[in-house]
């Protein structure tokens, strides 16, 4: 998807966002009863230089790959069902869980049929700055 037809979409369907230079800002859905849930289920591709920054969870299960430039600075919890590829500069800053299938295989925890990543996965460690070291080593390119 073109970065002019990702545009063309988020003003179609009435979601919250501003362009700051190269970068798409995404703040929230065009729910009235929660505009902080973004729900992009059908979304397959998404353009370079996207962040998400919402006070809810975000759903991208179709989404296939992660391009560069993308930052997640979420609330909520994040829903990855079909990714197979995640950029090496892609960060994850969000407060709520990655619930993450990678190429359909799970990839920290089995938890109600999906992996996820919880803020505090593994003890005195955090698992956020090394979920974001693998992407950076390439582990999911």
């Amino acid at each position: 998807m073109t970065r002019e037809e990702f545009i063309e979409g988020l003003e179609h369907d009435e979601f919250r966002f501003e362009i700051n230079g190269d970068r798409i800002i995404i703040y929230g859905g065009p729910y009235e009863w929660n505009q902080e849930f973004i729900d992009m289920d059908e979304i397959k591709s998404i353009p370079d230089n996207v962040e998400f920054i919402n006070d809810g969870h975000l759903n991208l299960n179709s989404l296939i790959k992660i391009p560069k430039g993308t930052e997640f600075m979420n609330g909520g919890d994040i829903f990855l069902d079909k990714v197979e590829q995640i950029d090496s500069d892609v960060v994850f800053n969000n407060s709520g869980k990655i619930f993450l299938l990678f190429k359909g295989k799970d990839i920290f925890d089995n938890y109600e049929g999906r992996s996820r990543f919880d803020k505090f996965f593994i003890d005195k460690i955090d698992d956020m700055a090394l979920f974001n070291l693998m992407i950076r080593r390439g582990i999911f390119s």
